[in-house]
């Protein structure tokens, strides 16, 4: 990535002497699109002098407002086991039917609850696990995803990215033994 001069000495609101290129989607001064605040900068060390680094306020990733996979050949009951082992809680973990073949129950993370709702057959061979919050311990379904595969040893997909009007909805994305990979899944 290489640099180019930015800002005017004259000018302390624009004082970079030197910003990253290569961020072609990032707005004025590399913010990006969304992110509310502004940006911070810190001087580097006396090898750079001149040199200021910028470096957002807040993460420009937020997190997931919900996390939903889908796992193959996994019954229920074994999603039970994996969510009582990953949220471990003094009491039994509440599990209660919600249809046909549909269970909710709720895990604590952090002193959050997260309601789950677990569905089997959602998509023929595919059980879903739907985790309807946005305090979930990962940053999004590809690292729950992730993690559900390193347990159990079976396929896991999930949306390739956040869903939005006009995306291919048999777009999904796969981690499996031979790896990750995007797959146009019909469900």
């Amino acid at each position: 990535m290489g640099h180019e001069r930015a800002g005017s000495p004259s000018n302390p609101e624009h004082d970079e002497r030197l910003r990253p290129t290569g961020f072609e989607g990032f707005g004025e001064r590399g913010q990006a699109p969304g992110l509310q605040s502004g940006l911070k900068t810190r001087k580097l060390g006396a090898c750079c002098t001149g040199l200021v680094r910028t470096t957002p306020k807040r993460p420009l990733s937020m997190p997931s407002p919900d996390i939903e996979i889908y796992l193959h050949a996994v019954p229920a009951d074994a999603i039970r086991d994996w969510l009582t082992l990953r949220f471990p809680a003094e009491a039994a973990l509440p599990w209660r039917p919600a249809g046909k073949r549909q269970w909710r129950s709720k895990v604590m993370h952090e002193g959050q609850t997260l309601p789950v709702l677990v569905i089997e057959e959602a998509s023929a061979g595919f059980t879903s696990v739907w985790f309807d919050s946005a305090h979930s311990p990962w940053a999004d379904d590809h690292a729950c995803a992730r993690e559900a595969f390193a347990h159990f040893q079976t396929p896991v997909r999930a949306t390739p990215g956040s869903w939005q009007e006009g995306d291919d909805p048999d777009l999904w994305w796969e981690i499996s033994a031979s790896g990750e990979r995007e797959l146009s899944w019909p469900g």
